[in-house]
């Protein structure tokens, strides 16, 4: 997501949309957080349950504002990537003497 916005904001979009189901409370709470807000409801959206879908909207997204958050998400989701996902440095090799018979 951080990448598309990025991407949104090179292009000089001047918003991004999305549709989020109603009971996709997390993917909310993350959209919300990247600065998205509610802008509508698309009833019985989805056809595989006729949920509805929230529409959610960034504006502004070349803004410094919204350029400083996703730098700091992005800065985020790398620490976090490298904490999850980084090996521990291996210990160093012993060094082995072998006796002269």
């Amino acid at each position: 997501m951080l990448h598309v916005l990025e991407r949104a904001a090179e292009l000089r979009a001047g918003l991004v949309t999305l549709e989020v189901r109603v009971s996709n409370v997390p993917a909310q709470a993350l959209y919300r957080k990247l600065g998205f807000r509610v802008v509508g409801r698309r009833f019985r959206y989805y056809d595989d349950t006729d949920e509805d879908a929230l529409i959610m909207t960034l504006e502004e997204v070349g803004c410094s504002e919204v350029q400083a958050m996703l730098a700091e998400g992005v800065a985020a989701a790398r620490h976090n990537l490298r904490t999850r996902f980084s090996r521990p440095a291996a210990p160093p090799a012993a060094s082995v003497r072998h006796k002269e018979a």
